[in-house]
């Protein structure tokens, strides 16, 4: 994400577009904000995937066979052709990702007036808090959404946490 903010930052200054100039400080606080962000969900994510581990000692020994059949050299350097293996401990990652989100809220900023229902319209420039929970725990998108179960991650799913 810092990447891609930083080199939107460039690009748009190359295309000559008026776009806010960041003083030293304000790009300092930017890097630290993407810095403890992320140190703070992925403590919490693998958190939460040690303890769902514990809780299904099955899911937990069907993601070691596959590590023990992908890695059969412990010391072989780790690259992508090897992570392209690990379906099941994707699929592991995934649910445990939807099952409990490290972040369950994303501030939005509305560039316009936004009609939600016919009813209601957002104002332009109004902070929208949307919580993604709801959506990750909808029993008409998921089946037995409050259970974690890997196996709903399996292929034809489109997932893209990771």
């Amino acid at each position: 994400m810092l990447d891609n903010w930083i080199f939107n930052m460039k690009k748009e200054r190359c295309n000559g577009n008026n776009i806010k100039i960041y003083s030293m400080e304000e790009i300092a606080m930017v890097i630290m904000t993407f810095l403890f962000a992320s140190q703070d969900a992925s403590t919490s994510s693998v958190i939460w995937l040690m303890q769902l581990m514990a809780d299904n000692p099955e899911i937990l020994e069907k993601v070691r066979k596959e590590q023990i059949s992908i890695r059969t050299d412990i010391n072989q350097p780790f690259d992508l052709d090897i992570l392209d293996q690990m379906n099941y401990t994707k699929q592991v990652v995934k649910e445990t990702l939807r099952y409990r989100p490290p972040v369950l809220m994303v501030p939005y900023k509305t560039k316009k007036d936004t009609n939600l229902d016919g009813n209601y319209t957002i104002p332009k420039n109004s902070l929208v808090i949307p919580s993604i929970w709801p959506a990750l725990h909808d029993p008409d998108a998921w089946k037995n959404p409050d259970q974690f179960d890997p196996d709903r991650m399996g292929k034809g799913i489109k997932f893209y946490f990771l």
